[in-house]
């Protein structure tokens, strides 16, 4: 913790030089044209100690990343048959709702194989055969609808989840708001603030209750589906146990019966084509298509090493993109990859290291968009992850907080008669802090003070010259 505080200590350092150095440029070149005494200048100046005027700012803090916008729900759509594509109902980008018909099998060959073999049988092998047909086809279906079920299942605890590490996430922020409050005697919102905290409890508490309804629910679906698929298993196994001598024929007669229910092909679900591996005329080779649901997005982000242990499930998101410059889309981050993959790995070394190779990031994490967004399938986005919600409140860069043994202090400048400033020592304390500033409270501070920026260059009591700039807002630069 040290270390990164003194790092952008040093980080802040190196702004603060760049930015007196241009006020000096700025300085000379006009005493210059004035025909001033240029030695004289630059000694004045540089004998000048800096302070920046106490103001508020905001001490959320968050990352920023990366990443391609896809699906939530991608549906694979494959057969077993080797038929010729009679009709191809569907072309690649096209959008689809569930049960649409895809494509349509030739089902001329099977139709001639099941006729030669219906002379072969008896009329009652031909009923067990169509028995056989009928099992399985009911088999299927119960094994495809638990499928479908308990997807909606676990979709519906995925939202359940989200919108609880949302409801915590807000609570955690209004109680962190509130405890700043109570620490800096704002009394003018403690009242306000405890009644959302109230507020906020009792949503934590309702998306709690939510959020294990939907897993009962999913163990609910898992329970009644399995006993349905037990109930087809068990009509499957007692057809094959009382079929006739010409088992083989009737088994062949069934499977071509099944094949027959198989050449219309429909979708599993809503979405868009993004994959399509036939033509019309073609035979398929077990992948036909794949269908993208787009109203389910998601976006997987690269998170530098610094900072994946610091993302956490339930975080909010701002996700914008250049197509979409005027839109903002929400979400939250549902899933944390904190692996590493050794290519990965090594590329993030080697970029570090300057040396060639790629410059991904080793770590990732998903972030749900949303429902509502206009993003589409593949748009490459920016993703801001709110890490912490600190609200505004007064606050100073960080180093310009001293400790001693009573605690934390700042230099205040007084201003004199004279023009000069006399350096007062204030206590007080330290509230949160984000990549550059830290927050403080004290009673003897006022909005507007100027606060020396380097408290180890001066003692209280002395009386100097203050160099402060007039953009003050150079300062919130991100030091990254």
């Amino acid at each position: 913790m040290e270390d990164d505080i003194e790092m952008k200590k040093r980080k802040k350092r190196i702004i603060i030089i760049l930015i007196v150095a241009v006020v000096l440029i700025a300085v000379i070149f006009s005493l210059v044209r004035c025909g001033s005494n240029v030695a004289g200048a630059i000694q004045s100046a540089e004998s000048m100690e800096q302070a920046l005027p106490l103001a508020e700012q905001d001490l959320s803090s968050s990352i920023n990343a990366t990443g391609t916008v896809e699906s939530q729900n991608v549906y694979s759509v494959t057969t077993d048959l080797t038929c010729k594509v009679k009709e191809l109902k569907v072309a690649l980008g096209d959008h689809v709702e569930a049960g649409d018909v895809l494509c349509v099998f030739d089902d001329s060959d099977v139709r001639e194989q099941i006729a030669t073999l219906e002379e072969q049988v008896s009329a009652s092998d031909q009923l067990a055969a169509k028995q056989n047909q009928i099992a399985e086809r009911n088999l299927q279906d119960a094994k495809n609808d638990q499928a479908s079920q308990i997807n909606s299942a676990n979709a519906a605890i995925t939202d359940a989840q989200s919108a609880y590490d949302k409801a915590n996430a807000d609570y955690n922020n209004a109680k962190n708001q509130l405890d700043a409050a109570i620490a800096q005697g704002d009394d003018s919102t403690i009242a306000a603030l405890q009644e959302q905290v109230g507020s906020l409890s009792a949503s934590v508490q309702s998306a709690n209750e939510a959020l294990k309804a939907a897993k009962d629910n999913l163990t609910q679906v898992q329970r009644t589906t399995d006993q349905t698929i037990q109930s087809a298993q068990d009509t499957v196994d007692t057809n094959a146990l009382t079929n006739s001598k010409d088992a083989q024929t009737t088994k062949e007669l069934a499977k071509l019966y099944r094949q027959l229910d198989q050449m219309t092909v429909v979708a599993g679900q809503s979405g868009i084509i993004t994959q399509l591996n036939i033509a019309q005329g073609g035979v398929p080779n077990g992948s036909l298509m794949q269908i993208e649901d787009n109203t389910n997005l998601k976006v997987k982000v690269s998170i530098k090493e610094k900072d994946i242990t610091k993302v956490q499930q339930g975080m909010a998101a701002k996700i914008t993109a250049d197509a979409l410059p005027d839109q903002t889309n929400t979400g939250a981050v549902n899933k944390v990859i904190n692996f590493a993959s050794s290519d990965a790995k090594t590329a993030d070394q080697s970029a570090a290291a300057g040396t060639s190779g790629s410059s991904g990031s080793a770590y990732s994490a998903e972030v749900n968009v949303d429902a509502g967004s206009s993003l589409l399938l593949g748009m490459t986005v920016k993703v801001e992850i709110t890490l912490k919600e600190g609200g505004k409140g007064m606050a100073v860069p960080y180093d310009s907080i001293a400790a001693d043994d009573d605690g934390s202090y700042v230099y205040r400048g007084k201003e004199q008669d004279d023009g000069n400033y006399l350096i007062e020592k204030v206590p007080v304390t330290v509230g949160d802090s984000t990549d550059y500033y830290t927050g403080i409270s004290s009673d003897e501070l006022e909005l507007g003070d100027l606060i020396i920026s380097t408290p180890d260059d001066v003692q209280e009591g002395d009386t100097i010259p203050l160099y402060v700039p007039d953009d003050t807002t150079s300062y919130t630069v991100d030091t990254e």
